[in-house]
């Protein structure tokens, strides 16, 4: 009997065994979420919205057609009746400027368009491998689960034939229950992490199924420095806070040409009923700049143009100062991951496989043997739980800084 408990203890701590059904990686989750998330879904309306923009800013202004009469009464006539065409002429480069404006929204816009897939990617990302460690963490406790209950029917049936204490008996029932509840609490964290990805993929409504794949436990670059500078060089906030620059730049131009006056020129086109003659009138107005000289627009795209450089500025200073947070948590993590993997999993594998074989040969108590059990089992679940720590600070530091997309 004390055979079989210890073969079962091995098989607990072995690789666990999966349930035969497909299993789907992160390849599928990232497709989906760029085809259903409805943040992908805004950042390319805003990408055609501008686009239409840009269309409205190169077209010329209506010509207008109207109805002319005057003189109606003269001498008993019917006066002068006819036509006339109106056109406003932009001058000064303005359409042309006001074109370049809605050129640079566009990029601007595409560049949002650019985070916005990354947010959700890293979204993606980080949510699958919190999904995957929830799943290996439900195989780990569900297989000691199994363990348990069946060393509790073999230490019943010990206490039973007289070769154990009823403590040990008792023992295994904690124990058992113990682990009963961990691997409930497990399966609750699982459901809750797939429903997680499934918001982030927009898609709240499939059903469970198992992932297979591996976290990210590598980042990309050395030094904090490095990562930083890409970060920064590679961001699409720092493109799209760039390209506002040069928006609100163009647009400081474009609220000084206003003062060049636009020509207003109409044509009329009349046939007098008193005389038979008819008759063209020609017009041509300009306004004169006196009172108004577009001062306050000027102004006001002067300081709009300081605070967008403003903004890079701090935007800059902030992906710096959040890099520094989530190296921190990466280095930590990174450090924690690799002492467990390396040292601490080996050591608690080897230290329970000594004390079993004590146990086999009856050197070592059950509580000892239960003892090296439960550390090997503590070290699984620290471990699992630095790797989560690792991965959500590599997927944040790869997808620079770009995550909440919900949010």
């Amino acid at each position: 009997m004390r055979c079989i408990v210890i073969f079962l203890i091995y098989l607990a701590f072995s690789a666990p065994s999966y349930a035969q059904q497909r299993e789907v990686n992160i390849s599928y989750f990232r497709d989906l979420a760029l085809t259903r998330s409805p943040v992908v879904s805004i950042g390319q309306q805003r990408v055609e919205a501008a686009k239409g923009r840009q269309v409205q800013a190169g077209l010329y202004p209506n010509t207008r057609v109207g109805y002319h009469a005057n003189e109606i009464g003269m001498h008993g006539s019917d006066g002068a009746h006819g036509v006339f065409l109106q056109q406003r002429f932009i001058t000064g480069g303005k359409r042309e400027l006001d074109v370049q404006i809605a050129e640079q929204a566009v990029f601007s816009e595409q560049f949002f368009l650019e985070a916005s897939k990354l947010r959700v990617l890293t979204d993606v990302d980080n949510a699958f491998g919190n999904l995957l460690i929830a799943q290996q963490k439900v195989d780990v406790l569900s297989t000691l689960v199994n363990v348990n209950r069946t060393t509790f029917d073999a230490t019943k049936r010990l206490v039973e034939a007289g070769q154990s204490g009823k403590h040990v008996e008792w023992q295994a029932s904690i124990e058992l229950s113990q682990a009963e509840v961990a691997r409930d609490q497990a399966i609750q964290e699982h459901q809750y992490a797939w429903r997680d990805l499934m918001f982030v993929c927009g898609q709240p409504n499939i059903k469970l199924v198992r992932v297979s794949g591996d976290v990210a436990k590598v980042v990309n670059g050395g030094s904090f420095q490095a990562v930083v500078e890409s970060i920064i060089n590679k961001s699409p906030q720092v493109a799209m806070a760039q390209q506002r620059i040069q928006q609100a730049t163009l647009n400081v131009r474009r609220q000084k040409l206003e003062t060049v006056p636009n020509i207003d020129a109409m044509v009329s086109l009349r046939n007098h009923s008193l005389t038979g003659d008819n008759i063209t009138n020609i017009q041509v107005g300009i306004p004169v700049p006196l009172f108004d000289k577009n001062q306050g627009n000027i102004r006001a795209a002067e300081a709009e143009e300081a605070m967008r450089r403003a903004e890079l500025r701090r935007l800059k200073l902030s992906l710096r100062q959040r890099a520094a947070s989530v190296y921190r948590d990466f280095e930590t993590a990174r450090i924690a991951e690799s002492r467990y993997r390396e040292e601490i999993l080996g050591s608690a594998t080897k230290n329970l496989n000594l004390i079993t074989k004590g146990y086999q040969d009856g050197q070592v108590d059950f509580l000892s043997m239960l003892t090296a059990q439960r550390t090997l089992l503590n070290v699984q679940l620290t471990y699992l739980r630095s790797s989560r720590k690792l991965h959500n600070a590599v997927t944040k530091l790869n997808g620079h800084l770009l995550f909440d997309s919900l949010r």
